[in-house]
């Protein structure tokens, strides 16, 4: 084989290699996951993520907190039914399948739990309150979510004993973790705001 012949071979090479890197730019470049927020968690639902939004004190010694239930871009293309399913017996006749009978139940947060960061002390949600004229969102939702969508639903907790403490002159800042129905995870270190506070909201990302 000639020199000659050897460069042709070589430049036959290196043109095949440039080629696919043309054809496929993106496969010699490492894809960067979608980062989540601090304070967001994955659920049992592909796709479907709860977001803390706001925690805030209200009547009676309560914390009101509210969380977001969000379809990224990863979740289903058809959607995702956030409800309870009511799966129909083998023998169902078509009068019991269209009594509604079998119908999805609303999904509910009702079974969360609050723990005290600094005590582990549990708090389980408590059935909501409102102050005259006033109302919030709901802790349960039966609904599709396609990609994109989100909605708000709202859960509301005792006070911890420790923070009513910290009031009093405590200075370090108490937290606490939300264990939210179907969550993978817990969402930790979430402030509790002091009376003067009143609240703690979290930025859009």
């Amino acid at each position: 084989m000639t020199p000659l012949q050897k460069v042709r071979i070589l430049l036959g090479r290196l043109a095949i290699c440039l080629g696919i890197l043309f054809v496929c730019p993106l496969c010699a470049i490492p894809q960067q996951p979608g980062k989540k927020s601090k304070f967001e968690v994955e659920t049992i639902w592909p796709g479907i993520h709860f977001k803390f939004v706001r925690i805030e004190r209200i009547l009676d010694e309560r914390l009101l907190v509210v969380v977001r239930i969000v379809a990224t871009p990863q979740a289903p293309i058809a959607g995702t039914l956030i409800g309870v399913k009511q799966p129909a017996p083998a023998g169902a006749t078509p009068e019991e399948l269209r009594s509604g009978r079998y119908e999805p139940l609303p999904f509910s947060l009702a079974s969360s739990v609050m723990i005290d960061d600094f005590t582990l002390q549990r708090f389980p949600a408590l059935a909501p309150v409102f102050p005259p004229g006033q109302r919030y969102a709901p802790a349960a939702i039966l609904t599709y979510l396609s990609r994109g969508r989100a909605e708000v639903l709202t859960l509301q907790f005792k006070v911890p004993p420790s923070a009513l403490i910290a009031d009093g002159g405590t200075p370090e800042k108490q937290t606490v973790s939300l264990l939210l129905t179907n969550a993978k995870a817990p969402i930790t270190g979430i402030p509790i705001p002091s009376v003067d506070a009143k609240e703690f909201t979290v930025q859009r990302q």
